[in-house]
């Protein structure tokens, strides 16, 4: 942590660091240092001070550790390697592990109080890696908010008074519902048919828990698999986000694929894999808003659904591959990829990609 009254970092040396450093590697442990240096810069250049929002403060952080992070990926650190591959993915590991915990309605003020979620920590970190320690200094609350959008941040609260659960059984209803509502959102001339059981495909490798068959136009799932992959993980154990959008984000960049085999995109280059994450964005930032179906049934994002999704891409990466589920290895790229169609267009995708 960094004290401002007296201008020093302190660290944990008994728990915080040899945990960081077995889990995340030691150029973890100096990203975490960079972070707590990016508040004295804060304070030390006017950039943030006593009243400046917590979130805008920890936000700014992220975003210098990330410019740090930069300049080891480099090669200019006497003490530190960092490669944009493994090493990178560990790092960005231990900065979402440290993400806040799923606000109610009724903890809403404690947005601007906290580190973020793991989609804005490992954004603010991305701003700094990509842009350099002078992106940080546009960061305030005005631009979090535009950041974060729509996108849901506290759980509702049901007409029964409850709060709203945040996650949902991953069975059959939900995945037929899930495709009904990707028919909306992509709207496409033939929509791809689902089988519930994990199919062969003619001419084409498969991708586990779910696969795109092109020969067919067909999605097919390994249900039970998603729903091993949907099972919710507990912030408290320090462990990376997982739950039921971990299993519907891969689900929908199956679909992903077949928008881009229809639009004649090959399906097994490495810019495929790209592509299929960043048309996952464009549905998951369509799944923020209501959408009426013809079967009735809706199917919303709920607060903590996005860590979820980053948490896949970063561990399996498979929301982020080709057909046969080749993915590229750079958690930081896939991510970034995804991050692209929360904030884009299905055509600045498919333009970029």
């Amino acid at each position: 942590m960094y004290c401002f009254l007296a201008d020093t970092l302190a660290w944990d040396r008994g728990v915080l660091v040899p945990t960081g450093q077995s889990y995340f590697g030691d150029a973890s442990i100096a990203v975490l240092v960079a972070h707590e240096y990016g508040h004295a810069v804060q304070y030390g250049s006017g950039l943030a001070g006593v009243f400046t929002e917590t979130i805008v403060k920890e936000q700014q952080a992220d975003c210098f550790a990330g410019a740090y992070s930069r300049w080891v990926a480099e090669g200019n650190s006497p003490r530190f390697q960092l490669s944009t591959g493994d090493g990178l993915n560990r790092v960005l590991a231990g900065v979402i592990t440290l993400r806040d915990s799923v606000l109610t309605a009724n903890e809403a003020d404690e947005l601007e109080d906290g580190h973020g979620t793991a989609l804005d920590r490992v954004s603010a970190f991305q701003m700094g890696f990509t842009a350099g320690a002078g992106a940080c200094t546009g960061i305030d609350l005005d631009e979090i908010e535009q950041r974060r959008g729509d996108l849901p941040m506290v759980l509702g609260t049901e007409e029964s008074g409850n709060v709203q659960p945040g996650e949902m059984a991953v069975d059959q209803n939900t995945i037929l519902t899930l495709m009904e509502l990707l028919d909306v959102i992509f709207h496409p001339m033939s929509p791809p048919g689902l089988s519930m059981t994990l199919q062969d495909c003619p001419g084409f490798p498969t991708s586990p828990s779910a696969s795109y068959c092109p020969a067919n136009n067909t999605i097919s799932v390994d249900l039970p698999a998603l729903q091993q992959m949907s099972i919710a993980a507990d912030r408290n154990d320090y462990v990376l986000p997982q739950g039921d959008n971990t299993a519907l984000s891969l689900v929908t960049s199956r679909y992903a694929l077949s928008i881009q085999h229809a639009r004649g995109e090959p399906l097994d280059a490495p810019v495929t894999a790209l592509r299929t994450a960043c048309l996952t964005g464009i549905a998951q930032r369509a799944m923020a808003d209501q959408v009426e179906l013809a079967n009735g049934q809706l199917l919303m994002l709920a607060a903590g659904d996005m860590d979820e999704a980053v948490g896949g891409l970063l561990t399996n990466g498979l929301a982020a591959s080709t057909v046969d589920g080749s993915t590229v290895p750079a958690g930081f790229t896939r991510i970034e990829a995804f991050r692209d169609g929360l904030f884009g267009t299905e055509e600045e995708c498919l333009h970029r990609y």
